[in-house]
């Protein structure tokens, strides 16, 4: 019973306002009430009394934040009430919880859910006021001891409102240390969180997981919701936290239990995951992944190597039964949002990073996951993609501009939009994962990024670190490439800008200054540094160590070493917070040896790119060592360690490998591998004379092979020919920056007058740098020209008249082809399949295949159709177009190379899938090209329509006239009524019309995709005409994989048959 002034009534008046018109009181009237129910507490002395009051006012009140700004007013925080209901209703509680009959109220877990509430409305006026109702010590004292009884001796499991309780505090604190922290705060709350660092390294967190079952739909027990989701959630917001050895902890008592029961969990279960289950995994995700900073990082990714890899393969397989679900639904979408976020969460970890690089399915999913239509979703896919991408899967895919464009758009649709500030600053972060790609590169320059980001770096509003920094960064990156290099030179109140920058004086801006200078000594100081003679024994260092600061301690511990053996090394121990790109270069022209400490983070840094590059360019010693276990470098650096002898620390203990260091040291001591100059006592010629010394230890091996295509060689892919090739000191010297179309043009200029060309090039290497050019030089060079220019593969566009389509094509085309009596070249054109590319299935091998025969060798050409691939034409593309893809977009490309003043004669056509049967038509419509091949071609089409799609599909034709294919590589494609009738309606029995072409039929007896008596059905069709054969290929499905030898060696001899 309340005995009180106050009655029962008018209690129930003031529960009843606030209920009913909360959102409409004003502060004052708020006030009132809160002065009543204090009131009416104070004058209760009797424990169930109040604890009865408490009951009644705090159902009104625990809402009450949801429902009006008001309560944000310092004024009510501060009132006693509150401070009234933390004493009696938690602290009291709390401090009665040993008692052995003692069961804690529910009105405690109702109080502490509702300060886990109010604390939302924390704001810089009242931030104060919430610091005196939190940061009380007996409140702190009773939740760290009652968390570190339950982590020490496992009480208090059964008391399910405690533990509410518990979980309710805990969040409210975490939601207070998500504002700025004042004063001593964190060591206040240190008793915290120690108990709940102790709690999760304790054996009953062990068994709170061992306790799971293994699904992803269970519902979880307060004990085990407190310690595998509440505990994880507010260890992410505590800085304290960071501590590597209370990472180490924690990591080495859960991290084995959870990968295990993870793993155990079927993966097509997870787009079912409760909401419970995947916030438990998100946040033991957070710490039990996600790398903390620390120099002792690696050490982590080392010691938990393999159970990183057991969980992403986990990841990788959730994923792969995730995306054949439709991508439209909102469950499939947030269940690919939270994959793609752990996925990136692992490449944090550069071993691990390494791991899955060597995923086949990984890059091949992710790209399709950029299809989705989801901006978060697309982002992470990209910023994994970014960081598992080498170069050669770049250059692998069949449009590679996508990633450019992807970026542009994004960018340019944030870069100016106030809400959308951090995915803006997110985006250029994860940009800049990809700008170390060369074929990025390329293709940001072609879509006008640079133009972006110098308006990023020059315009006042953005973010000097986040937006500026970052931007010049990637300029720099960019400015290895020599049209960027170019455009930025000529824009001089750019550089004035950056040269301006190089004059901060903030601190907190270094790294922005930093950028600045390394850019403008590129655009200005490089050539001129790079020209500057060196002189032989004049060195300052042995050794310069050039490395990423993210390496440092394994770099140090060599550092160390080699010092203690006596050699006198340069070593940037801030990694060029005091030292320019000057003093970088500086110290590189002035070392017998630059050690290129090779890793991710190095082939990601654009400053290592620069040292790395400048000191390859001065021909000095260079001695790669690996500092990342299973690392192989590529791109850039690849080319630049390329037939070099590499010291491996990554995988071997460090004194083996330190030991292979030194010998490789002594090693390099014997070759002169310097730039000397040499000035002739009959001349006064200032420039000097340059030899690169080739290595004669036939163990270098290389790490990077050059592009079978020439055109496609980069200037550093040319210096690697000449270098690989013993040319340094001749060839390397007259051509130092030309690319593989220069190179390509010198060679046909030495075919076309041999002798003329040598004397220019003996007489320019003379003038120059008074050296001869053995003619055993110049022999070697077209010797070995001749093997690299075998084919070269040139990208055209063909027009269609009909249609204005611009089809992307390739022409494989062979140096030395078969040419007929009338003096023509040979063609075959390659056709792709169903919503393929001119490079899908085994069409490129093909290519190649054709131009390698003993007997006859055959140009060929491979285009997309329109909609497909890189050609346009998307929105007229149909379903039942055969007769368009015919007529059209094939007799397009024939007539183009008919129209080449007779060069070229089309001696076949060969089409896979469904251009099996489009080839087919062609033949039908025409019969002007002798041979066809049609390659598991599909004979009845209306069999076609209900194997490929599903009822859903259907279904929706039905309802709406149409619906949508998502491919990985083209985009989407819309499925219409009015194509399905075309196919349906098409007469392929027709084709016994054909009177002149050759037919050859092919089929494997593994396609799962084309009915095995469709060929059949077109051989007899055909065989109306004597002119048809048939193949099956035995263990080849419907794409060919891994029998792409097979079929070339059945198309090859029948395509050098007679054709007259």
């Amino acid at each position: 019973m309340i005995q009180s002034t106050m009655t029962t009534t008018s209690l129930d008046a003031h529960c009843s306002t606030l209920r009913a018109h909360a959102a409409d009181m004003t502060v004052e009237q708020l006030r009132a009430t809160f002065d009543a129910f204090a009131s009416l507490l104070k004058e209760t002395n009797d424990p169930e009394s109040k604890s009865a009051i408490i009951e009644h006012i705090i159902s009104p009140l625990i809402n009450l934040p949801y429902k009006t700004n008001a309560f944000a007013e310092s004024t009510l925080i501060a009132h006693e009430l509150f401070l009234i209901l933390r004493d009696d209703a938690i602290i009291a509680q709390f401090r009665q919880r040993q008692t052995g009959t003692h069961t804690t109220h529910k009105h405690t877990q109702l109080v502490s859910v509702l300060f886990m509430n109010v604390i939302h409305k924390m704001n810089e006026d009242n931030v104060s006021e919430f610091h005196h109702l939190l940061f009380h010590q007996p409140l702190i004292d009773e939740l760290a001891n009652c968390l570190h009884e339950i982590g020490t001796y496992g009480q208090h499991l059964t008391n399910i409102t405690l533990l509410r309780s518990i979980k309710s505090l805990l969040l409210t604190y975490k939601n207070y240390l998500r504002h700025t922290i004042i004063g001593d705060e964190y060591t206040l709350l240190l008793p915290i969180l120690n108990s709940v660092i102790q709690c999760l390294c304790s054996s009953y967190a062990v068994r709170m997981i061992k306790t799971l079952k293994h699904n992803f739909t269970q519902k979880l027990t307060d004990p085990q919701a407190l310690f595998l989701d509440t505990l994880p959630f507010y260890l992410q917001w505590y800085f304290e936290y960071e501590d590597p050895e209370n990472y180490g902890r924690i990591l080495r008592v859960l991290l084995n239990e959870f990968t295990q029961w993870f793993t155990n969990c079927p993966p097509q279960a997870y787009i079912t995951c409760t909401q419970h289950i995947g916030r438990m995994i998100r946040h033991l995700n957070y710490f039990l992944v996600r790398p903390v900073e620390s120099e002792n990082v690696h050490i982590f990714s080392e010691e938990f190597y393999h159970d990183y890899c057991k969980l992403v393969a986990h990841w990788s397989l959730i994923l792969s039964t995730t995306l054949p679900c439709f991508p439209d639904e909102i469950s499939v979408k947030d269940s690919t949002r939270i994959i793609i976020k752990n996925l990136y969460n692992f490449t944090l970890h550069l071993n691990v990073l390494n791991y899955m690089k060597t995923m086949p399915n990984l890059i091949p999913m992710l790209l399709k996951v950029t299809d989705i239509e989801d901006d978060e979703i697309q982002v992470n896919a990209y910023r994994c993609l970014g960081k598992i991408m080498t170069e050669a899967d770049i250059k692998t895919m069949t449009n590679p501009s996508q990633i450019a464009s992807v970026y542009i758009d994004f960018i340019t649709n944030t870069i100016d939009d106030p809400y959308q500030k951090e995915r803006f600053h997110s985006l250029l972060k994860s940009l800049k994962n990809f700008v170390q790609h060369d074929q990025v590169k390329t293709e940001l320059i072609e879509l006008k990024a640079l133009p972006l980001l110098v308006k990023c770096v020059v315009e006042t509003q953005y973010d000097p670190i986040k937006v500026q920094q970052i931007s010049l960064e990637m300029l720099l990156a960019l400015s290895f490439n020599t049209e960027a290099c170019s455009f930025l030179r000529q824009n001089q109140s750019f550089i004035d800008h950056i040269r301006a920058l190089t004059l901060n004086t903030d601190p907190d801006k270094s790294g922005l200054q930093r950028a600045a200078e390394g850019l403008l000594w590129k655009l200005e100081e490089e050539e001129k540094a790079v020209a500057k003679p060196s002189i032989a024994n004049l060195y300052k260092y042995d050794i310069m160590i050039s490395y990423s600061h993210k390496d440092q301690q394994i770099c140090l511990q060599i550092h160390e070493q080699l010092v203690k053996d006596g050699f006198q090394v340069w070593f940037d121990r801030d990694c060029l917070r005091g030292s320019t790109m000057v003093g970088i270069a500086n110290a590189i022209e002035n070392s017998k040896h630059v050690l290129i400490c090779m890793s991710n983070t190095y082939k990601q840094s654009v400053y290592c790119h620069s040292e790395a590059h400048y000191a390859f360019e001065r021909g000095c010693r260079l001695i790669p060592i690996v500092i990342e276990p299973n690392y192989k470098p590529d791109g850039w650096l690849g080319i630049i360690v390329s037939g070099k002898i590499y010291v491996d620390f990554g995988n071997v203990e460090f004194h083996l490998a330190y030991e292979k260091l030194k010998n490789e040291i002594n090693e390099q001591e014997h070759h002169d591998l310097i730039v000397s100059p040499v000035k002739p006592e009959d001349k006064d010629s200032t420039e000097p004379t340059v030899t690169y010394s080739e290595s004669s230890d036939t163990s270098y091996q290389s790490i990077v092979a050059l592009p079978k295509c020439i055109t496609e060689w980069t200037c550093d892919h040319v210096k690697l020919f000449f270098q690989r090739n013993g040319l340094s000191n001749t060839f390397l010297l007259l051509f130092p920056h030309i690319d593989g179309h220069r190179l390509l043009q010198l060679y046909e200029m030495c075919l076309s007058n041999r002798e003329s060309m040598y004397q220019s090039l003996k007489f320019e290497l003379n003038e120059r740098y008074h050296t001869l050019l053995p003619i055993a030089d110049y022999l070697s060079f077209l010797h070995e020209m001749k093997a690299m220019t075998d084919y070269i593969e040139e990208r055209f566009t063909v027009i269609s008249p009909r249609f204005n389509h611009k089809l992307s094509c390739i022409f494989h085309r062979k140096t030395s082809p078969y040419v007929d009596d009338q003096n023509r070249e040979h063609v075959v054109i390659l056709c792709h399949g169903y919503l393929a590319n001119k490079n899908a299935a085994f069409l490129p091998e093909l290519s190649r295949g054709l131009s390698d025969s003993s007997v006859k060798q055959f140009h060929s050409v491979r285009f997309d159709f329109h909609g497909c691939g890189e050609s346009t034409g998307r929105e007229e593309w149909d379903y039942g177009g055969y007769e368009d893809e015919a007529k059209d977009d094939l007799r397009s490309i024939v007539e183009y190379l008919r129209s080449q003043n007779n060069k070229y004669f089309v001696r076949a056509l060969v089409g896979h899938s469904r251009a099996g049967t489009t080839v087919l038509l062609y033949a039908l419509y025409f019969d002007d090209i002798p041979l066809i091949v049609n390659v598991a071609g599909r004979y009845r089409l209306e069999r076609g329509i209900n194997d490929r799609f599903s009822k859903k599909q259907l279904d929706e034709l039905d309802r709406n006239g149409s619906f949508v294919i998502h491919t990985l590589e083209s985009g989407d494609f819309r499925i219409t009524k009015q194509g399905i009738e075309r196919r349906k309606n098409l007469d392929i029995d027709k084709i016994d019309q054909i009177r002149h072409a050759r037919v050859l039929n092919i089929w494997g007896d593994q396609d799962d995709v084309m009915p095995g008596d469709d060929i059949y059905l077109f051989n007899e069709q055909l065989a109306k005409t004597k002119k048809t054969e048939m193949v099956i290929v035995p263990d080849a499905d419907h794409c060919f994989k891994d029998t792409e030898k097979k079929l070339i060696d059945i198309i090859k001899p029948w395509l050098q048959q007679s054709i007259e």
